[in-house]
């Protein structure tokens, strides 16, 4: 199965960690994400992910929605980079069917975009996709 993000149009240029901790840095080795929704799923700790899709071609996007099972208070971070180049690699796992997430090489500065979100077991986002023509 391919990943549904073969089709975006642009490489993305923020990346977000979830957590249900207060961090100020994020450990080399940990996943980090494009999408701030699947960041904040990722902050309730869950132990089970479902990835639903519509594809929208006229609007040309993709509605992703993602359920979970985690239960626990959470915070959005946003991963402060030097170079995405340098300090990001692909995950070797396949967390997500999105693909897009990666791993930070080095230990990394966060800044604390939201806190204290409550669960919500459904969150939702579009992903722009590159014209097909």
């Amino acid at each position: 199965m391919s990943k549904i993000t073969d089709k975006t149009s642009e490489i993305p240029e923020k990346w977000y960690h979830g957590s249900p901790r207060v961090l100020q840095v994020l450990r080399a080795g940990s996943c980090v994400t494009p999408f701030t929704e699947l960041a904040k799923a990722y902050s309730h700790k869950p132990t089970h992910l479902d990835f639903a899709f519509i594809e929208d071609t006229e609007r040309e996007e993709v509605i992703a929605e993602v359920k979970h099972d985690g239960q626990q208070i959470g915070f959005l971070y946003e991963v402060l980079l030097e170079s995405s180049d340098s300090d990001l690699c692909p995950s070797v796992e396949e967390t997500s069917p999105l693909g897009e997430e990666m791993v930070t090489v080095r230990d990394l500065s966060l800044q604390c975009l939201e806190r204290d979100i409550q669960p919500m077991k459904r969150y939702s986002f579009k992903i722009k996709i590159a014209s097909l023509s």
